[in-house]
């Protein structure tokens, strides 16, 4: 069976006066250990999306980068955004929506069986703002392996500390 690697939490778009950009740090790491493992891996993204435009662009630029989507849930609350403003000399501040789809991931049995099979997670702390999500995140984190690599991305961002 080939290794299993999983990125879960925040799937999300950085919202700049100019653009808007995919992102998400659990997002970024499973489209990055997908072009590494170049096939040889499943990789996974594990998280929820609102069902709005923002989702289904999400949807397909995870797809695009072929990471497997079937563990992303959908929410009636709106994809996550983040409002990224620069001031004069480039630097950004950023303003997270208050409330995201991310914030609602459910535990299911689709989960434990892909924790079961997992050799590798990579999650965060932003992630973790909710507390649905963050239950189903240590739900699934009890279930993995004791063998399976775990990565903690600690992403410290005001007002989430």
């Amino acid at each position: 069976m080939p290794f299993q690697i999983v990125g879960m939490g925040e799937i999300l778009w950085d919202v700049f006066p100019d653009e808007d950009r995919f992102g998400g740090a659990p997002c970024n790491f499973a489209c990055s250990a997908s072009e590494l493992a170049g096939g040889e891996a499943n990789v996974y993204f594990v998280g929820a999306v609102g069902e709005d435009s923002y989702g289904t662009r999400g949807i397909e630029s995870l797809d695009a980068r072929g990471v497997k989507t079937n563990a992303v849930q959908t929410h009636k609350t709106p994809t996550g955004r983040v409002t990224v403003k620069l001031d004069e000399s480039g630097a950004a501040s950023y303003v997270f929506d208050s409330e995201s789809a991310w914030d609602f991931l459910r535990w299911s049995l689709d989960l434990e069986r892909l924790a079961n099979a997992c050799d590798a997670v990579c999650f965060g702390t932003l992630g973790q703002r909710g507390n649905v999500t963050k239950d189903t995140l240590r739900k699934f984190l009890d279930v993995v392996p004791r063998s399976s690599f775990k990565v903690l991305d600690i992403n410290l961002r005001a007002p989430y500390f």
